[in-house]
Formats: structure tokens, sequence, C-alpha cells
């Protein structure tokens, strides 16, 4: 199973954050390369333990970028992948790395779907 996972992103900072996205989308949630966040499994020891998110593996940097300036906020999707009923208890954070290789961490959650 697949499920996208909706990140709210706020800038608090003084300078813009430039995060790798895709091209040609209009307004959010815009989407994550996978090469711009980690899914780290919350029940885990460490910063890096990474969960399945590439589908196929990681993707090359696109090139393009989504600019989120001092004081605004946007949103964002990321996905996983091969999530099996056994993962809906496993709580799951998003890290997402900016291109000047800051890292932002979500809340923790628990990649379950309702019917």
């Amino acid at each position: 199973m697949t499920i996208p996972v909706i990140v709210d992103i706020r800038n608090d900072g003084k300078g813009y954050l430039e995060i790798n996205s895709h091209d040609g989308q209009k307004k959010p949630p815009y989407k994550l390369t996978s090469i711009a966040y980690d899914v780290i499994n919350d029940d885990l020891a460490g910063d890096k333990v990474d969960w399945s998110h590439a589908g196929s593996g990681h993707e090359m940097p696109t090139g393009f970028y989504l600019h989120v300036g001092p004081g605004d906020s946007t949103q964002m999707v990321g996905v996983l992948y091969s999530i099996v009923p056994k993962d809906h208890r496993t709580p799951l954070r998003i890290q997402v790395q900016d291109v000047e290789g800051r890292k932002y961490l979500t809340n923790s959650f628990l990649p379950c779907i309702s019917d």
C-alpha cells in the first residue's frame, strides 16, 4: 500500500528555505522529491533509521525548488511505499532537508488509513 503524507512547513527563520520539489505544480501540497526527505521510525534510536519512501529508488535532483520565505508556510506531500497492516502501529516522522542541508522533523504519526 502507498500512503501520501502531507507535511506542513513553516519558515520561522530569517532566510529562505529552498526544498527540492517537482515542477508543474500550481498550488499546495507540493510534491517532495525522494531526496528531500527521509522517513524515520520513531521507535528506534538514532536519526537515520530510514523507511522505504523512494519507490523504485532515489531520484536525482530535479533542478526545481520550492522557496518558502520568512514567516511563510506551505504544505508538501511525501509518499510512504510498501506499507502493510503490521506497519500501522509504527510511529514515524518525516525529516525534510533543505538545499543547505538543514533538517526539519515532523511530529510523530502512525501510517494508517481509514476506509
